[in-house]
């Protein structure tokens, strides 16, 4: 767990820290996510460094991701505790995350000898034909004072003042890691070096693939003999009604078909088993170490520490609570890491911005009621129909891993380059 900066340094006066310290800090609420992930992977490359985060808001849950040594000022903080935290921690290199360029950091950090890195930016050139307002630059309302310039498509790039800042304030990174060749050509245009600028791609969240046992997966696909299953996870009580009669409708084309149900509460267990004994279902209780012989239709399986194996078993997974629920029970990310393509309703929240990830993608398949629930579990079925889902979905957690880790390495290479003798 991370500590707050000042009783977590234990750094003796005039005497440099044992390990190499680095400063990550997102500019912005949305950049949390790519500081999480690259975070992540720092600590999976290089476990000894010591690591200080900082991000808009309340940063406790966010150090604790990252797996912090201790929680660095916020974005927003004054120059006197910018300067502070820097003369106390002493980190070799500080990584902005992010498209904006605070003044305040990047020169406090350059004044402590730290390096500067930023990092999953996204900028793209300026765009002719608009006119300088009276009220200044196009980019006025982004230029908060603790965050500086924001790197966007403006025309306010034209003006020979605001190039100059931009330049001068682009000067100090050693590296610019972007998030697109677009962002890579804007800032070539100006006039940042190319061996100082990489295309990583976006940090994204990613999911690491749930864990399960090999040999009850492979015990299991062999008992179910190349059955069709469909997974509905973190069902609430409000919506497992419409997922057995979808299951209902879905049994008509594929007779042979198994639902894999997990509640969003193990309490739910027996009134599911009493909704499917109602509807003629029959039903096994994977807590009561039941199997999903031939005739069982449903398998009620309650243990959320299983999701890794039926993730695994299903082709396709409805995620539980987006259609009649408050909230999506459980992030959509966790199938796509494990090819399972997903079915979901509107309700997408607190995950919006991986489903939307996904319907970029072209990753799931929206459903606005339980007709069209029942429609798309009869149409997945097909072997050739759920391929391209699953694939699609696959397909964004990878990129997502990638780009982090490619971020990593190269944060990684900096930090070596920051702490040689000969560089500071």
């Amino acid at each position: 767990m991370a500590l707050p900066i000042a009783p977590s340094l234990r750094i003796i006066a005039g005497q440099p820290p044992a390990e190499p310290g680095l400063w990550l800090c997102a500019l912005r609420p949305e950049a949390v996510t790519g500081l999480v992930e690259l975070a992540r992977q720092v600590r999976r490359l290089r476990p000894g460094v010591r690591l200080f985060i900082s991000a808009p808001g309340a940063m406790s849950e966010v150090a604790a991701l990252a797996e912090a040594t201790a929680e660095a000022p916020p974005p927003d903080a004054g120059r006197r505790r910018l300067r502070s935290f820097l003369t106390t921690a002493r980190p070799d290199l500080v990584v902005l995350l992010g498209s904006a360029l605070p003044p305040d950091i990047i020169d406090a950090a350059t004044r402590a000898g730290a390096a500067l890195v930023l990092a999953d930016a996204r900028l793209a050139p300026p765009v002719r034909g608009r006119r300088w307002g009276r009220q200044g630059s196009p980019a006025a309302t982004d230029e908060r004072a603790e965050a500086g310039p924001a790197l966007e498509t403006r025309a306010s790039w034209l003006h020979p003042f605001r190039q100059r800042r931009l330049r001068r304030l682009l000067g100090r990174f050693r590296q610019i890691l972007v998030q697109d060749q677009a962002s890579e050509d804007a800032l070539r245009q100006l006039g940042v070096a190319p061996d100082r600028i990489e295309v990583t791609g976006p940090m994204a969240e990613v999911a690491d693939p749930m864990p399960c046992t090999e040999a009850e997966r492979a015990a299991l696909a062999t008992l179910l003999h190349a059955r069709p299953v469909w997974l509905a996870v973190g069902v609430p009580e409000a919506e497992a009604e419409w997922v057995l009669s979808a299951h209902i409708h879905a049994l008509r084309h594929a007779h042979r078909l198994l639902l894999i149900l997990v509640p969003d509460r193990p309490t739910l267990a027996d009134s599911i088993a009493a909704h499917c004994a109602g509807s003629g279902l029959i039903c096994a209780s994977r807590a009561q170490e039941e199997e999903p012989e031939d005739d069982v239709q449903v398998l009620i399986a309650e243990d959320m520490s299983e999701l890794g194996l039926w993730y695994r078993l299903a082709p396709v997974t409805w995620m539980g609570g987006t259609l009649r629920g408050l909230r999506s029970t459980r992030s959509p990310l966790e199938p796509a890491a494990l090819g399972s393509a997903i079915v979901q309703g509107p309700r997408t929240a607190p995950f919006s911005a991986a489903y939307a990830r996904l319907a970029a993608a072209r990753a799931v398949r929206l459903v606005a009621g339980p007709a069209a629930l029942a429609d798309a579990v009869a149409d997945l079925i097909a072997p050739d129909k759920v391929a391209t889902l699953a694939h699609n979905a696959w397909a964004v957690t990878s990129v997502g891993a990638g780009a982090a880790e490619a971020a990593a390495r190269a944060v990684l290479a900096t930090l070596d380059a920051a702490t040689r003798p000969e560089e500071r």
